[in-house]
């Protein structure tokens, strides 16, 4: 199942919400191989075909050989635009999180290990296939990305003041407009507020102080809710989310809240390097043409220096990268141009029935008839396996891999939180 076929079948998705005058399902977490996308959803819902059911009315599986194909979506939104790649698991499923209903991710581990996977998630939303327009704001860190991307879609400051400022006057405007359409998800199928959907993702670079968490909080948590998220090394401005790498092995980390065990997408100073230098000679050939990189999973990038959060600037990441160019591509290029393991259960690989061995097949679910993974996200880190249709799956079959289009994921699990529901056409 390609990075294509996963855009064009949630965009359909959202198709059948807006013809049936249903809300979007909120989703947390997803799962991609190459013989299906597993949706894991805040709340049970009922999803039109060809979407399958499991046993989980929260969990829900499409697969490749029904996955729409040969329709033309391109005026529908993106749902999900701040899906994003966290890593693999053991069987090589590529495991996403929704950033938007995430609010805030924390990535921890080393501080080598948690700035190159905060690398890879940057350069992931700059290209992203599945958001229409996103903001990738980086505080502090990784300043050559803006001008050697040239996406349209991410920008540098140095300090996190002058974010905030932004952050909330946007917060601000956008509820007032959501809240006569209910909620982000509705006014995204329903074509209504257009100017609060695009999701804006901050990468911090450095911690923050008392007054300036509390003010992120704010912005992230009152309701409604907005298109707005944080991704973050420091511990104190972590949240419930957590992918908690393992400071003695870098391939092996903890996706928390759901107890997954996963290889974390990294981008070390090597393969940084090297991708930078892959886009420059992109831009030479096409200088025309947006360039859209994708990011491997690699290691041992420098991490992010920790400045004093109260300072004017933060300073950038001391990496071994190619420095970018200096085009004034981004409104807030003038702030920037003064910049000097562990016990609990995993989600199971049984989930994922292309992947699963013979002796790890899961029973058979006679009411859908499909096997699909579930993520538990209750706090008590446990998982639960759902079944589906062994037909649909070949214990001899393996994932498709999707390095080439910059995804690299692992199985999440969620339980409790509003209801939505997408009606059957």
């Amino acid at each position: 199942m390609t990075i294509e076929t996963v855009d064009t079948a949630l965009r359909h998705l959202a198709h059948d919400c807006t013809t049936n005058a249903q809300p979007l399902p909120q989703l947390r977490a997803a799962r991609l191989t190459g013989d299906q996308l597993d949706l894991y959803l805040a709340e049970p819902a009922q999803l039109p075909e060809p979407w399958r059911g499991t046993t989980d009315a929260s969990v829900w599986t499409l697969l490749a050989d029904h996955a729409p194909s040969d329709v033309n979506l391109t005026d529908v939104p993106a749902p999900y635009p701040a899906l994003v790649t966290v890593g693999h698991d053991t069987n090589g499923g590529h495991i996403f999180v929704d950033l938007e209903f995430v609010g805030t991710l924390g990535l921890s581990g080393t501080e080598q290990t948690a700035h190159e996977a905060m690398t890879a998630i940057a350069i992931e939303l700059a290209t992203s296939h599945w958001a229409d327009d996103l903001q990738v704001t980086l505080v502090g860190l990784s300043p050559e990305l803006e001008d050697a991307l040239q996406s349209g879609r991410i920008r540098y400051l140095p300090s996190i003041g002058r974010v905030l400022e932004e952050l909330q006057l946007r917060a601000d405007r956008d509820r007032d407009a959501l809240r006569s359409v209910g909620d982000l998800q509705h006014a995204r199928t329903a074509g209504e507020a257009p100017d609060a959907w695009t999701p804006e993702i901050v990468l911090l670079g450095g911690p923050l102080t008392d007054r300036q968490r509390n003010q992120l909080d704010q912005i992230l948590d009152d309701l409604p809710r907005v298109a707005i998220a944080t991704v973050t090394t420091t511990a104190a401005d972590m949240g419930e989310w957590q992918l908690d790498i393992d400071p003695d092995d870098p391939d092996s980390a903890m996706l928390r809240p759901v107890g997954l065990a996963i290889q974390p997408q990294r981008v070390d100073a090597d393969a940084y390097a090297g991708i930078l230098d892959l886009i420059a000679i992109a831009g030479e050939d096409n200088p025309a043409t947006d360039t859209e990189q994708s990011a491997p999973a690699t290691e041992d990038t420098p991490a992010p220096a920790a400045d004093d959060p109260d300072a004017a600037e933060v300073e950038p990441a001391n990496t071994q990268q190619a420095p970018g160019g200096s085009d004034e591509s981004s409104t807030d290029r003038e702030a920037s141009q003064d910049k000097p393991a562990s016990d609990e259960q995993p989600i199971a690989a049984e989930a994922e029935p292309v992947a699963a061995t013979p002796e790890a097949a899961p029973e058979e679910s006679e009411a859908e008839g499909v096997e699909a993974a579930e993520i538990d996200v209750t706090g008590d880190e446990q998982l639960a396996d759902t079944e589906r249709e062994p037909a649909a799956a070949t214990p001899e079959a393996a994932p498709e891999e999707s390095e080439a289009e910059g995804v690299e994921a692992v199985e999440p699990d969620m339980a409790g939180h509003e209801q939505s529901r997408c009606a059957s056409p």
